[in-house]
């Protein structure tokens, strides 16, 4: 399952994209329905002494939050990937490395996410704002210099190709030229012209 996430081909990206994209906003799902049940055993004794007042209230948010930003658009656009392009007559996605990109952020993310607000705050927060700023120019760069080698690489085949060309057209014109000169092949020339 991980390797159409990992994958730079498009059809295992817009054939997996939805069931990935979909079974992480399960994860997250549950995660939140987790942080649903703390919330009603907070809320069904009468003195309230489950987790604090200020604990509670940040697991509301957190719910809030999981359920919407983790769950329901996730699972709306994947949907939407999954129903666009047949619907569209497309083959597959347009951009699939854009595509993988973007379930590895959510993932990560939520993740982290979930982790600054759970476990360590400040330790995992630094991590993860390290790891976000330093991740995408590393593979950046990784993808610039493999693209700058291959073109490195066929540039000389590419000006061999253009020199060919160069000279053939040259060589015809030349050709059309002399004959256009020569007094006995003047005749051919206007018939090889249409002149």
């Amino acid at each position: 399952m991980l390797r159409g996430r990992c994958s730079a081909c498009r059809a295992p990206i817009g054939a997996r994209y939805p069931l990935v994209e979909l079974a992480t906003a399960l994860l997250f799902f549950v995660l939140a329905g987790v942080l649903a049940l703390v919330i009603r055993m907070q809320l069904a004794l009468p003195g309230g002494t489950v987790v604090s007042a200020s604990t509670y209230n940040q697991l509301f948010t957190m719910h809030g939050s999981v359920m919407m930003f983790l769950f329901a658009v996730p699972v709306v656009e994947a949907v939407a990937v999954w129903l666009l392009p047949n619907m569209l007559g497309a083959r597959d996605l347009p951009f699939p490395r854009l595509s993988a990109y973007a379930f590895w952020a959510y993932a990560f993310g939520g993740i982290a996410f979930l982790l600054v607000h759970g476990v360590a705050k400040v330790p995992v927060a630094i991590f993860a704002a390290m790891v976000g700023y330093a991740l995408p120019g590393m593979a950046l760069r990784r993808i610039i210099n493999t693209r700058k080698k291959s073109i490195t690489n066929g540039l000389p085949d590419a000006l061999d190709l253009f020199i060919v060309c160069l000279e053939a057209g040259s060589a015809l014109d030349q050709a059309i030229n002399r004959l256009y000169a020569d007094p006995l092949t003047q005749a051919m020339a206007e018939a090889w012209t249409g002149g």
